[in-house]
């Protein structure tokens, strides 16, 4: 079965570095607020270490009293960080196997490309279709709404790198 993937990219004033230190300590429920029907993270449990490091688990939990087991399956800083969520306790359990989130960052003139995407893997054909729907709808507006905070988070912190600017 095709995963079904979305990707966003926007560009941070930012260093790469610290763009992606931002990144992996940001705290969830600060970029993850919500979009109509689809709930903000509330809180993490149960993280076995820093979230830069392959093997390191957690599960997230959403304002509707859901959640979802993360791991991170590769980090390379500051460029990427590949994770995979699991153990959907939503109505996502009954139309994907598994979602893998990637955060790709290069340098871009002063500032950094950030590249976030999801790839979906959906439980059969028929699922995989209403998937496809959420996907490219609100999933996207939801994501796009996050990677706007996340961005902001990062640019207001960028007085912390400890690169002179040139």
């Amino acid at each position: 079965m095709t995963p079904i993937q979305v990707q966003l990219e926007q560009v941070a004033n930012a260093r790469v570095a610290l763009a992606f230190k931002v990144i992996v300590a940001m705290d969830l429920t600060l970029f993850l607020t919500g979009y109509g029907w689809l709930p903000a993270a509330v809180h993490v449990s149960r993280q076995t270490g820093p979230w830069n490091a392959a093997g390191t688990t957690r599960r997230v939990h959403f304002a509707d009293g859901n959640s979802a087991f993360e791991e991170v399956l590769e980090a390379r800083e500051p460029f990427r960080l590949l994770y995979r969520i699991t153990g959907f306790t939503s109505f996502m359990r009954l139309l994907a196997r598994e979602i893998e989130g990637e955060w790709l960052l290069s340098a871009e003139g002063e500032g950094t490309r950030i590249v976030w995407r999801y790839t979906f893997q959906a439980k059969s054909r028929f699922t995989g279709m209403l998937l496809r729907r959420l996907v490219r709808g609100s999933f996207l507006a939801y994501m796009r709404q996050a990677l706007a905070r996340a961005v902001h988070y990062i640019e207001a912190n960028a007085h912390l790198s400890e690169e002179p600017r040139r």
